[in-house]
């Protein structure tokens, strides 16, 4: 497949992004009208748009991209969380951040979680959180809930997102989840989002900490490459269910 480009002038507006470490506020705009999901309003290109290649792009120099005042909460998101470790060894995940994007990459909701639990590994080399870095981050009660109503009903887009979900302790109904390490993606055995956004988009993603705006916008983008053959399986499963049913 060609090689996915950003465009001539991407060059010069990187230079002019001004950088930031600062978490944004979180925020809704909820579209009353959009409570039931339809794939077929939304637009699914074949291939990444050039601006959502742009997104991802700018969030490897931003904490929080720069953003439109009152994204769209449109039918189809994309969820991404950062975790650090919790109990002996760290060993167990807690959530530490947590970032949802629109069918167009725009940031719906991006925020820091204190944890519940003392953190005993903060696993700053991979999600960027750095000692007392959570102190003064909303209570996991008030995030969850934000979380909860922005999902509700939409189908929700993630990498490995059971693991989100699990984190947030949250459900979320099967056929409103597309998790890009399903069969469609890897056939053989779940792999990376960043070889997969090498292989299938030849965008690289990941070159240091970890960008939970990065990586829903990359899951996001894996999504729209592959939706007119994922949602004709998905279609597929739920008829082959029904008639199961009926029997």
């Amino acid at each position: 497949m060609a090689k996915t480009t950003l465009g001539s002038n991407w060059a010069k507006v990187h230079k002019t992004i001004k950088k930031s470490n600062k978490i944004g506020k979180p925020k809704q705009a909820l579209d009353k009208n959009s409570s039931v999901p339809d794939v077929a309003q939304e637009q699914r290109p074949s291939v990444p748009s050039e601006p959502l290649c742009q997104l991802i792009m700018q969030s490897k120099n931003l904490a929080t991209s720069e953003e439109k005042l009152n994204p769209l909460l449109t039918n189809i998101i994309a969820i991404d969380c950062e975790m650090v470790g919790v109990g002996p060894s760290g060993k167990r995940h807690a959530l530490a951040r947590v970032s949802i994007v629109n069918f167009h990459g725009d940031v719906l909701l991006d925020t820091l979680v204190k944890p519940t639990e003392p953190i005993t590994d903060h696993r700053t080399q991979f999600s960027g959180i750095s000692r007392g870095g959570l102190l003064s981050a909303p209570s996991f009660k008030d995030v969850q809930q934000q979380v909860a109503d922005i999902i509700k009903d939409r189908i929700v887009v993630g990498h490995s997102v059971q693991t989100d979900f699990r984190c947030l302790m949250l459900s979320h109904p099967r056929n409103l989840i597309r998790d890009t390490t399903n069969k469609l993606l890897c056939p053989l055995a779940p792999k990376s989002l960043k070889n997969l956004c090498m292989e299938h988009l030849q965008l690289p993603i990941q070159e240091g900490q970890h960008n939970s705006i990065e990586d829903a916008r990359a899951t996001l983008a894996l999504y729209k490459h592959f939706s007119t053959q994922w949602e004709k399986r998905v279609a597929l499963t739920h008829r082959n269910r029904k008639k199961l049913k009926k029997r």
